[in-house]
């Protein structure tokens, strides 16, 4: 078992987590290409704490890995909470349907040995290794038996998959007759690695509500994140899981309302560069909440936040793809200081994206999602209906606008 401490409160995390992006943590990027090592199959960022308490409950929580291996771990996250996490069992399954499992994939996980494990405020805990063939887009569940937690749950607000809550302890219960309620987040776990060749590599999606999904529907897995997963791993050439480290709502440069997270320049080290085995990294802004959410950013500053953003990646030796801001004109959602000083912010900042060398490559996704007709909105058969976030086409066809080629996997 290891423990990670974090600041314990939302709002002292963002403080406290921008001195952290200032210093370097060494990512588990570039490795030699023999032997085997940890690779994130399945991520979710977690934003803030929910203002809930748990006691002797069982989460039942429903993931989609983008890759599959035989030896797995998980996750689990206090980083936001008050108080310690009190965990009696927990265990990783197969999804058979619904919350029941599949018959004999029930694993008991252990932490530095033991069943149970406390969490302290502020810190995240990866459990003990156990087997299990994990297979690529077969759904997991991972279920955790919470004795107590007050004081704030560490969360991922948007989960757009169903998953399960039950009164007591049935973490390895294999039919789903005790989960009476349902949640679509993703409560305190952040992460399931397997075991890998060291080969293959985890290329981390960061970025706000159009990276998170928003727009998506529930339980289908038609994130932009999935689509490309899927056409990663029918294609031939480097292993690549794809790690989505979106937070809707989330900004570069500001934490002001910690319901959106810490901001991608304060959340980084967490969120990208301790992602296991990443190699490849694309930033997306979506439709540029920092110049959406009061305080608005101008673009001279998003430009300096990305630059800042993509050399701290660049210099852990990570493979960096930087996509252009999405078309949002049409959205149901108010810009601070109207539509017109919007579409000139995102413009301004998608010329310079456009043009900079600086990190590995460009993606125009403006050009793909905007209206030829009317050129600062969404296209209508890629909007999801609020005029700002992809639908399921649109997402596939932001899938489809990441060349392969422009990938680099951890042994180039």
């Amino acid at each position: 078992m290891r423990f990670a401490m974090w600041p314990r409160r939302a709002t002292a995390a963002c403080l406290a987590l921008a001195g952290m992006a200032l210093g370097s943590a060494p990512a588990e990027a570039a490795p030699g290409c023999r032997g085997t090592h940890w690779l994130g199959a399945w991520s979710a960022s977690p934003a803030f704490a929910q203002d809930r308490d748990l006691e002797e409950v069982t989460l039942r929580l429903v993931v989609n890995p983008t890759t599959g291996g035989r030896v797995a771990r998980i996750r689990l996250s206090n980083r936001f909470g008050a108080r310690p996490l009190r965990v009696g069992a927990a265990t990783i399954a197969r999804r058979a349907a619904g919350a029941a499992l599949a018959p004999g994939t029930v694993r008991r996980l252990r932490f530095g040995g033991r069943p149970a494990v406390t969490v302290p405020a502020g810190a995240d805990a990866v459990s003990d290794p156990v087997r299990l063939r994990v297979r690529a887009f077969r759904d997991l569940a991972v279920s955790v038996h919470v004795r107590r937690l007050t004081g704030g749950v560490t969360y991922h607000p948007f989960a757009f998959q169903t998953s399960y809550e039950g009164a007591g302890a049935h973490a390895s219960d294999r039919g789903g007759a005790a989960f009476s309620e349902t949640t679509v987040a993703w409560p305190l776990l952040t992460g399931v690695d397997v075991r890998a060749p060291r080969r293959a590599g985890a290329l981390v999606a960061f970025g706000a509500s159009s990276v998170d999904g928003t727009g998506s529907p529930t339980d289908a897995n038609h994130r932009f994140t999935d689509y490309l997963a899927r056409r990663l791993a029918r294609r031939p050439g480097p292993r690549l899981s794809v790690l989505n480290q979106g937070i809707a709502g989330n900004r570069l440069l500001s934490d002001a309302g910690s319901l959106f997270g810490p901001s991608l320049a304060h959340r980084v080290r967490a969120d990208v560069l301790r992602q296991s085995g990443v190699s490849d990294v694309i930033v997306w802004l979506g439709s540029g909440n920092d110049f959406r959410i009061s305080p608005s950013a101008s673009a001279s500053g998003v430009i300096r936040g990305l630059k800042a953003l993509v050399r701290r990646l660049r210099r852990e030796r990570l493979n960096v793809l930087l996509a252009t801001v999405s078309p949002s004109a049409g959205s149901i959602f108010r810009a601070e200081g109207g539509v017109a000083a919007l579409n000139a912010k995102v413009r301004r900042t998608n010329a310079w994206i456009r043009s900079t060398r600086l990190p590995n490559a460009s993606i125009d996704l403006w050009k793909v999602l905007h209206d030829p007709a009317r050129p600062d909105f969404l296209a209508r058969r890629y909007d999801s209906g609020d005029g700002q976030h992809p639908n399921s086409a649109g997402y596939r066809a932001v899938a489809r606008a990441v060349r392969p080629s422009l990938l680099r996997g951890p042994c180039a």
